[in-house]
């Protein structure tokens, strides 16, 4: 039994006026108190359902009768004070055809129409009233009408009960919740559907007059929206190119990162994906901390979103809410964006990077200063080259630094050193805001040791790679089990293996967390968010074929491309249509409205 209610306050004094206490105070003002109320008003509140109700509810109605005046009080000096007291009242109803109220507010509707429900103090004869419209439901209807589910998916529905003929609304009515097929999809008592096992079922709506709506539910191995790939970003976000080609956001909306024009602009979460605006069709996507960036088939860069430092790469300093094309006109091979800057492997193999540079993570002097978030900062506002003339296969932003694979198969780092996460000594020092300094290198420079690695991924303060052959290795800050080595000292300078011997097709870091992804599917994380206990299997029993990790969750895609998510989810950055429960089992990703 659902009942969907709101609350409401009327506030009335004698003559059924909230009194003006406008100019009271100052010296000679009589102070208004429990012991003086002859220098107070009195008024009457009452509380409980708003006034539109479906016909045969019941609910018991509150009245309360506060003091209101002018006082001194030795916190806040002088003021307009409020004296809750006690008092007994009498009720009634103008209309009791429409609606019956007994002698302590207990309301009944009864008919359509509209009565007046008023309360009176017993000694004073003050009084406070409202209007209540009674509403004749004839019509239920639930929205979605259908939707797709993935097993283990949640999907909230809601409900509208009216009356066909007038089109008013009933904001206070009964609702019992039924599922046709409940081992296929169970619904609670709010309306929450949850898919349990492939099929279909109806779910039914129904008020207390015997009306009722119906949503169809289908539960099936892939949604209406499949993807072909995934990533998750720094600001609780992710994003995904569609099967179709067109490229979905979901979370934490920003400066733009949404790509949704307006809709990604608001700073609240959208727990549902969002469809990315424009024509272009991409076929990769990364995402940073608040900037978003793709590549179409034919390697066009196009990036959305903050742009203080000019991550966007288009030559301004300017929030773009729509996929807007980076400057120059080059094609690239890969995009990968961090958290204040992104670099891209051109089709010569060269790396050219743009955004934020005041810890070298460009690889390169930086030409411009941008305005940034809070202050000024080197920049360049489009693509530069990375010093060196290295040629690289793939390259990875993190947060303040860069790295990258050569095409000989050895990793080189630059940017950012202070937790020793270029995995090699740097011989520059950058100063950062506030003028502290940091060490850090703005020259590529070639990871420690003579392991050669086919995957790199660049973190927050630490990074981790993989060999040809699967193995792990992390680098870098340990303080929060980054590196997949518990014990281990909270700062490592050289590439570390991970624990427990696994070997993984696939490497993903965020902020302070990485997972990797094994040969038969299952995903194993570390560090951050996840622990500081080495590799975990991710729990759930699903396996993947691609993974990517932001902030605080995690997200993959299963063979037929059916996206999946876990971790917290407080800004709708699990794409499921909720912004709670976090999970640490893997959720689908529920379908756009």
């Amino acid at each position: 039994m659902r009942r969907t209610w709101m609350l409401f306050m009327i506030l009335l004094a004698a003559g059924c006026q909230i009194p003006d206490l406008t100019g009271l105070g100052g010296s000679g003002t009589p102070e208004c108190s429990t012991g003086t109320p002859q220098n107070c008003t009195r008024t009457v509140s009452i509380n409980g359902p708003v006034s539109s109700w479906a016909e045969g509810m019941t609910s018991q109605l509150e009245a309360s009768e506060s003091l209101v005046g002018y006082c001194t009080d030795i916190f806040t000096g002088t003021g307009i004070c409020n004296f809750p007291v006690s008092a007994s009242f009498t009720w009634s109803s103008l209309d009791t055809s429409v609606a019956t109220v007994s002698g302590n507010g207990l309301v009944h509707s009864r008919s359509a129409g509209s009565t007046t429900i008023t309360a009176t103090d017993r000694a004073n004869g003050i009084s406070a009233q409202f209007t209540l419209d009674v509403i004749h439901v004839t019509r239920v209807s639930l929205t979605p009408a259908s939707v797709m589910l993935l097993p283990g998916g949640v999907r909230a529905l809601a409900f509208s009960a009216m009356d066909s003929s007038t089109g008013a609304i009933a904001n206070f009515v009964s609702i019992t919740w039924q599922s046709s097929n409940p081992a296929v999809a169970a619904v609670d008592s709010t309306g929450l559907v949850t898919a349990l096992s492939l099929g279909k079922s109806v779910v039914t709506a129904t008020t207390g007059n015997n009306v009722s709506g119906s949503t169809a539910v289908t539960v099936a191995d892939t949604g209406k929206l499949t993807f072909v790939a995934l990533s998750s970003g720094g600001l609780k976000y992710t994003c995904g190119i569609s099967k179709a080609g067109p490229a979905y956001c979901w979370g934490f909306g920003a400066n733009g990162n949404l790509g949704n024009d307006t809709l990604s602009y608001d700073g609240v979460g959208h727990p549902l994906p969002l469809l990315v605006s424009g024509t272009a069709s991409f076929a990769t996507i990364s995402i940073g901390n608040r900037t978003s960036c793709a590549l179409t088939k034919d390697g066009a860069a196009w990036c959305w979103g903050g742009n203080y430092e000019g991550e966007v790469g288009d030559g301004t300093t300017s929030d773009r809410t729509v996929p807007t094309p980076v400057a120059g006109g080059a094609t690239y091979r890969s995009v990968s964006t961090g958290s204040e800057h992104a670099c891209a492997v051109r089709q010569d193999a060269t790396v050219v990077c743009w955004g934020a540079g005041y810890f070298g993570q460009l690889g390169a002097a930086t030409p411009s200063i941008c305005p940034g978030a809070g202050a000024e900062v080197p920049c360049s506002t489009s693509p530069i080259a990375v010093q060196g003339g290295l040629h690289f296969s793939s390259v990875s932003a993190g947060t303040g630094h860069t790295c990258g694979i050569a095409d000989t198969g050895e990793a080189y780092c630059w940017g950012a050193n202070d937790a020793s996460q270029l995995g090699a000594a740097s011989a520059d020092t950058c100063v950062i805001l506030g003028g502290e300094s940091r060490p850090c290198s703005i020259a590529p420079v070639l990871v420690s040791g003579a392991t050669r690695f086919a995957r790199i991924r660049a973190g927050s303060r630490h990074t981790c790679a993989l060999t040809s052959a699967g193995q792990a290795y992390c680098w870098g800050a340990n303080d929060l089990g980054q590196l997949g080595n518990p014990g281990e000292d909270s700062v490592t300078s050289s590439p570390l293996p991970v624990a427990g011997g696994l070997t993984f097709t696939e490497i993903a870091s965020g902020d302070d967390a990485t997972c990797g992804l094994t040969a038969a599917g299952d995903v194993y994380c570390w560090g951050g968010w996840f622990g500081a206990n080495g590799p975990g299997l991710v729990k759930g029993g699903r396996q993947f074929r691609s993974i990517t990790v932001g902030f605080d969750h995690a997200c993959g895609l299963t063979a037929l491309g059916a996206a999946y998510c876990w971790g917290n989810a407080d800004d709708g950055q699990l794409g499921n249509g909720a912004e709670y429960p976090p999970s640490d089992i893997p959720v689908p990703v529920s379908d756009p409205e």
